[in-house]
C-alpha cells in the first residue's frame, strides 16, 4: 500500500533509538531517531535528532534537540566527514 501512494525511503520518519556515537555517525538514511541515553559525554544525551541525507548518502545534516528543548545543536556531514556539532541560539 505506501508504494501505491508514494510512501518511501525519502519520507521523514520514526526510524529508531540511538544509544552510541557510532550508531549517531554512521546514520545515512533520513529520519527521526530518538538518543535513548548519554550518546557523547556532554554534547548529546536524551533527546530527538532529525536527520537528512542526500540520495546516495555523501552529503547530509544532522539536528538535535534535547528532551526539554534548552539544547538544539546542529552537524553537516559532507564527503566521509562529519563536522563539529554548533549550538544553536535563540533570544
Amino acid at each position: 500500500m505506501g508504494g501505491l501512494i508514494g510512501i518511501n525511503d525519502t519520507w521523514l520518519r520514526y526510524r529508531g533509538n540511538i544509544t552510541t556515537a557510532d550508531q549517531l555517525d554512521s546514520i545515512r538514511i533520513s529520519g527521526l531517531y530518538i538518543a535513548t541515553s548519554t550518546v557523547i559525554p556532554n554534547v548529546i544525551w536524551n533527546g530527538q535528532f532529525m536527520v537528512g541525507f542526500n540520495k546516495d548518502g555523501t552529503v547530509g545534516f544532522q539536528i538535535y534537540i534535547n528532551d526539554n528543548a534548552t539544547t538544539v545543536k546542529m552537524r553537516v556531514f559532507w564527503w566521509s566527514k562529519w563536522f563539529d556539532w554548533v549550538r544553536i541560539t535563540t533570544t
